[in-house]
């Protein structure tokens, strides 16, 4: 009986997915960077992709495919990107963050971008990004998401805006490039969407 329930619940949650959740995972299921549709992965990117526990991953991002494309706020990591955003975030409103771990990373802005740059950082080493997301006025409903599981952040409220620490699992190894996005409600009750950059290098020694 609890499996029949079980089945009518995945079919339930199937007919309410959006349309693009779905276009999206049609075009991830027949990529060729899907760990599914390889006859053989190199040790490295079983490493590099076991914190999904067996589920399909991407070989480029090392995330997990319904991870990935279930996210309305990330895009697809290849190169020339196979599907692009549902919910662009604003490139053009200026906002700042601020590096309060620079012994650990190098923040910096290229163009509208922001990318915290871990460089090389040792197998199981501790990788914790903290950047301050300067606010001086509390805002509504405030998030920091992440769609991939070895990337996790958390934040907190002071004075000065918001403490957001980004956490690594530097069990994986070799480069990576990870998107973080914060969103709040505006005063108009509209979300906005922001999103800034982690990346490096997990190096196996």
């Amino acid at each position: 009986m609890n499996f029949i329930k079980g089945v009518k619940a995945k079919i339930r949650n199937k007919k309410k997915m959006p349309s693009w959740y779905t276009e999206r995972l049609i075009i991830c299921n027949q990529c060729s960077e899907n760990s599914k549709n390889k006859a053989k992965i190199p040790i490295k990117d079983k490493i590099r992709i076991s914190h999904n526990f067996g589920k399909d991953a991407c070989l480029i991002c090392s995330c997990g495919i319904n991870d990935l494309t279930s996210d309305p706020t990330v895009k697809c990591s290849a190169k020339s990107p196979k599907w692009d955003w549902i919910q662009v975030p604003n490139f053009d409103i200026k906002f700042n963050l601020e590096n309060y771990s620079p012994s650990i990373g190098s923040l910096t802005r290229e163009g509208k971008y922001y990318f915290y740059d871990f460089s090389s950082i040792k197998f199981k080493n501790d990788a914790t990004a903290v950047l301050l997301f300067v606010s001086k006025k509390e805002l509504d409903s405030f998030k920091v998401i992440s769609s991939c599981g070895c990337t996790m952040p958390e934040f907190s409220r002071n004075e000065k805006g918001y403490l957001i620490n980004v956490s690594y699992d530097t069990k994986i190894i070799g480069d990576f490039e990870k998107q973080v996005s914060i969103s709040y409600l505006k005063e108009n009750k509209e979300k906005e969407y922001l999103t800034f950059w982690i990346k490096g290098c997990v190096l196996d020694f």
